[in-house]
């Protein structure tokens, strides 16, 4: 006598969960004393199955001007793919954010906001997008675009400088015959360092032209011409 067949197991459905009886079919007795006997299948046979991940894909993070926030933009529609006929969908809305608030290149976003829904949800684990990074780049402060007829124009010669020394900036104590500005309008000094840092303390705005190593820089708004 002996088994003929292959033995198959089988959950009683489909669903995550611990220590599930397991039944075993596909086997049959075989040999001339075969019918003398019944054959009992495995008793007491349990298993697990756990959960599986879902990617949520389609989402990219977008670059930004520093806001002294963490705050990221997302564009793109965020998707998932379950398995077979599984009903499951995305609820909420995705919300990116940076490890911190500073400049950099290519951070780290991550995603939040999104929860599974749906008959099926209970058997997977949403798993947030990966490697999602954008960058940070340095602010100009109060950097502002004033109306065409409010713009101003300097004329700076070359040798126009000052010897800032306490504060981050001094105004220029230039004489007119080193200088000519426009109604309003006046020129600072400032290190390389700290015009890029962007700093609100700069006071960046259309009434200031910036002398800065390496040239004159402006901000929004503001046109300024160096006399040759």
């Amino acid at each position: 006598m002996s088994l003929e067949g292959t033995a198959a197991g089988a959950f009683a459905d489909k669903n995550v969960g611990d220590n599930k009886a397991v039944t075993v079919t596909g086997l049959t007795l075989t040999g001339d004393d075969a019918g003398n006997y019944t054959l009992v299948a495995p008793n007491g046979l349990t298993a697990s199955i756990s959960k599986a991940n879902l990617d949520v894909t389609g989402l990219t993070a977008e670059s930004k001007t520093y806001d002294a926030t963490t705050n990221a933009n997302l564009s793109g529609t965020a998707a998932i793919n379950a398995l077979g006929n599984d009903q499951v969908s995305l609820e909420g809305t995705a919300t990116g954010a940076f490890a911190d608030k500073n400049v950099g290149d290519n951070k780290a976003v991550t995603v939040t906001g999104l929860t599974l829904t749906g008959d099926d949800a209970g058997n997977y684990t949403l798993v947030a997008p990966n490697g999602l990074t954008a960058s940070i780049t340095a602010s100009r402060g109060n950097d502002t675009q004033p109306a065409p007829d409010q713009q101003r124009v300097a004329v700076i010669r070359k040798e126009a400088t000052s010897s800032a020394t306490s504060n981050v900036f001094s105004d220029v104590g230039a004489s007119t015959d080193t200088q000519q500005l426009s109604d309003g309008m006046e020129i600072v000094e400032v290190s390389e360092a700290d015009f890029n840092s962007g700093s609100s303390a700069l006071g960046m705005g259309p009434q200031r032209i910036f002398v800065v190593e390496g040239g004159i820089r402006t901000v929004a708004g503001m046109t300024a011409q160096e006399e040759q």
